[in-house]
């Protein structure tokens, strides 16, 4: 078994701790992740604990720097006077948005809906367990309904995209997480996304347990 760390070792890691945090309540708390880290692997050689805390110091910067921007933006809007009525004209879109997709049947609801938050044909195929001539199918039959619709309601249909519930953030690097969900889909058969702080989200298609076990 690898011997723990002794009073010197502990002492370094603690220094490390608080050079990497701005406050010493981050330090400690970043300090316990890493104790934790090496009790769950048995690892306690001075270079990998090193290396586990400039990652975690990493990845906690970036969480609460995306979260101070989300909360800067929330709180002072760009235009204070305009933001309500800029509110209540998206709301009043996004409403007219669902009302259209209502009128859609099932199908193309659930294809309209997928595709507007950028699913490629892949995602779309696996989701809604088609093949590509059947998605080509109901495309095209989409395409027809929409076409039928009045200027009006096919220019809100042109803005669907941006009403979308979920996008990616484009400050977010994509390589890492891209590889993070394909690691990941080697053992469950998912489709990759993440949330807004970028913890990578598996989504399938069917429960993974019988019910009342599943979801």
């Amino acid at each position: 078994m690898p011997a723990p760390l002794d009073a010197a070792a502990l002492g370094r890691l603690r220094a490390q701790a608080r050079r990497l945090s701005r406050r010493p309540e981050e330090a400690e708390d970043l300090l316990q992740d890493v104790l934790l880290a090496a009790v769950v692997r048995q690892r306690y050689e001075p270079a990998w604990l090193a290396g586990v805390m400039v990652r975690r110091a990493a990845f906690v910067a970036r969480t609460a720097a995306r979260r101070r921007h989300r909360e800067t933006a929330a709180a002072a809007p760009a235009d204070a006077a305009a933001a309500p009525a800029a509110a209540l004209e998206a709301g009043s879109a996004a409403l007219a948005a669902a009302a259209l997709l209502r009128r859609l049947p099932a199908g193309q609801r659930r294809l309209a809906a997928l595709a507007a938050h950028g699913l490629g044909a892949p995602a779309l195929r696996w989701l809604l367990g088609i093949g590509p001539a059947a998605l080509r199918q109901r495309q095209c039959a989409l395409r027809r309904r929409v076409a039928g619709w009045n200027a009006a309601e096919r220019a809100l249909w042109a803005k669907l995209p941006e009403l979308a519930l979920w996008r990616r953030d484009p400050r977010l690097a994509a390589g890492p997480l891209r590889r993070a969900l394909r690691a990941a889909q080697r053992f469950v058969p998912a489709l990759g996304a993440h949330d807004p702080d970028g913890h990578p989200l598996l989504v399938a298609s069917a429960p993974h347990a019988a019910p009342p076990a599943g979801n």
